[in-house]
């Protein structure tokens, strides 16, 4: 039967990943281990190679590693890798992968202290600690619950599951695990001192109120030292369930969680990665969601086809297979199959080159061209659109809405109690001098017109007062008072100004200048 990898490296020898990763492995890590399974190629390779995981614990890695290694040899056929452990792997593993780039994202960033601290430090710290490594930690539990008299299995909070694992010689881990703070988090103990430079954590323990004080710098490198410990217990995890694969037992063609999260990361590969499985409302067709980094159109329709092979042998019984693609530089793309041109495949009554070629001629394949356009894409991940206020109104929720040949930008106006036609005249055209120098930035995806030029068209909905309801863009909104479509050659680019035309035709139009 062919596999996924068996087909991927006939057509694409040079990207033989396992080969590489194995290589790092036996040069950064323990120097013995023979191979690497697909199962746990990709994240022992993001472990390896990803700012700021790269960072690891390595004398947590080691004792987890050693603990886990011995306890499996000392209870000979009694440890199994089942459904509940691979659960909770799972969801630390992806809360993982989430926060690794959160931290690479908003760690840098000179917000000011208390932005910072309510942005990025209270919430990374806690979702480190309670999605990550309490259920990195739940893993282990199961598996020590296996292996003693006592049910350790229901020890499912943070600082009981933290007692049993030091209990059983796994106190390594826990080191850099404050319970405290988290608990003063969770319960609304936080107070910023010195513009928030110094924090203190207000928690109870034993019917007494404490507290723990940390400089801004401090608390910082807490969420490292944390992070740290996640990344080296996942990597000892990793290279657990890599020696002992045989240990896992479940049923991979079920389609629930924890199969497709194990196909998940067996289709992954560091040059694609698959990041979510699941099937359409009326349970006719799989969506496999892809990243890819190749985004050369014939790689990916190759590509398209081999995923869709392995996904249809392990969950045969859908009617068809979308397989999506997705790359910082190109809009999604996608290619779906039918189960017979799959299963004609694995029966070798066609070849993959013939059920291509039909796949071309159909319309069921959409593959955009990536965009080549040199752009600095720190800026446009970072850049934020600037808000406007004065004494008689403010414009905020600016949003790019440009064409290749036409720069073009959406606002919010708010005007308050401004009920004479010459004083809203008068705010919407100050509105739109300042409006349309705004600047905006390139798109990574496909080419717009950008930068500091002048807007050819801004289009603004103008309301009385800002509010969370009362945004419809309908006649019947006392909240709002109208639509401007401006252009700077009189002519619009919009029609029915871009609304369904029975709702156009019931409004007042107007025509002033431009």
């Amino acid at each position: 039967m062919l596999t996924f990898y068996d087909l991927f490296r006939e057509r694409f020898r040079n990207l033989d990943e396992s080969e590489k990763i194995l290589k790092q492995i036996n040069e950064r890590l323990d120097k013995s281990t023979e191979t690497v399974n697909p199962e746990i190629l990709y994240p022992i390779y993001y472990i390896l190679n990803t700012d700021p995981c790269y960072y690891w614990n390595d004398s947590i890695r080691k004792n987890t590693l050693s603990n886990l290694e011995n306890l499996n040899i000392n209870n000979s056929n009694t440890i199994v890798i089942n459904n509940d452990i691979l659960n909770h792997f799972f969801i630390g593993y992806n809360s993982y992968i989430e926060l690794s780039k959160v931290i690479q994202d908003l760690s840098p960033i000179n917000y000011s202290n208390v932005i910072k601290n309510r942005m990025y430090r209270i919430p990374t710290y806690v979702s480190i600690v309670e999605g990550c490594l309490t259920n990195l930690l739940r893993v282990i539990i199961l598996i020590l619950d296996q292996t003693t008299e006592k049910d350790l299995s229901a020890q499912k909070k943070l600082k009981p599951i933290c007692d049993a694992l030091v209990s059983k010689g796994f106190e390594e881990i826990i080191k850099y695990i404050d319970v405290d703070i988290r608990n003063a988090i969770n319960h609304g103990g936080i107070l910023f001192k010195e513009d928030g430079k110094r924090i203190e954590f207000n928690y109870t323990k034993g019917g007494k109120v404490l507290s723990k004080e940390l400089l801004d710098y401090e608390f910082d490198k807490l969420i490292d030292n944390v992070f740290d410990t996640a990344s080296g217990l996942l990597l000892a995890l990793c290279q657990f369930i890599n020696n002992n694969i045989n240990l896992i037992n479940i049923d991979k063609y079920e389609n629930n969680y924890v199969s497709s999260n194990l196909l998940c990361m067996e289709l992954s590969i560091p040059s694609i990665i698959c990041k979510c499985i699941n099937e359409s409302i009326d349970s006719s067709q799989l969506n496999v969601h892809i990243h890819i980094k190749n985004t050369d159109r014939d790689f990916i329709l190759q590509s398209s086809l081999l995923i869709a092979v392995q996904v249809f042998k392990r969950y045969p019984n859908y009617e068809r297979y979308m397989i999506s693609f997705d790359n910082e530089r190109m809009l999604t793309s996608w290619a779906r199959y039918k189960r017979s041109d799959l299963d004609d495949i694995l029966t070798q009554k066609v070849n993959i080159e013939d059920v291509a070629d039909k796949l071309i001629k159909s319309n069921e394949i959409m593959i955009w061209n990536s965009s080549e356009e040199d752009l600095d894409l720190e800026e446009i991940k970072y850049y934020r659109y600037p808000t406007y206020k004065c004494e008689t109104f403010f414009i905020k929720d600016i949003k790019d809405a440009s064409l290749e040949d036409r720069k073009r930008l959406k606002a919010h106006l708010f005007i308050g109690d401004a009920d004479k036609r010459e004083d809203i005249l008068n705010i919407i055209y100050q509105s739109i001098e300042w409006l349309k120098e705004v600047k905006n930035i390139a798109s990574p995806k496909f080419k717009i017109k950008h930068g500091d030029m002048e807007a050819e068209s801004l289009y603004i909905n103008v309301y009385r007062h800002d509010s969370r309801k009362n945004k419809e863009l309908f006649n019947n909104n006392e909240n709002f008072v109208c639509f401007i479509d401006y252009n700077k050659n009189n002519k619009t680019t919009l029609d029915n100004g871009g609304l369904p035309v029975k709702i156009w035709n019931k409004y007042y139009h107007e025509k002033i200048k431009n």
